[in-house]
């Protein structure tokens, strides 16, 4: 007897996951690079295509930051690993260069040799 017997057609189906990104995200980026083509098409500013697919690209990307920064606020969520309430700018983790060496970075410093306290 095959599986399609068991199932009951009328059985509710299980709800669908709820997505990363909101729809309003993926809108807003058709939506900015709408607008971006159509500024290309009135405006021609750009002679070379590669500079008129940059802006296309700048346009789709500015929609979707805006929008997942300031109405999603992924900023804020605690996956994000940002803590506002602990704010400690250091010059040492940004910039640090041991032992008088040029580069600047981990690759250098004590995080290569698994110091974790700066």
């Amino acid at each position: 007897m095959g599986s399609s017997e068991n199932a009951s057609p009328k059985a509710p189906l299980p709800p669908c996951p709820p997505s990363v990104t909101h729809w309003v995200v993926g809108l807003s980026g058709v939506c900015g690079f709408a607008i971006a083509l159509a500024i290309l098409l009135a405006v021609r500013p750009f002679s070379n295509t590669v500079h008129s697919m940059f802006f296309l690209l700048i346009g789709l990307a500015v929609s979707i930051f805006a929008v997942d920064l300031l109405w999603g606020k992924v900023h804020k969520r605690t996956t994000t690993g940002l803590d506002f309430a602990r704010w400690r700018p250091s010059p040492v983790r940004l910039a640090h260069c041991p032992e008088g060496k040029d580069e600047p970075g981990p690759a250098h410093g004590r995080q290569a040799q698994g110091d974790r306290r700066w």
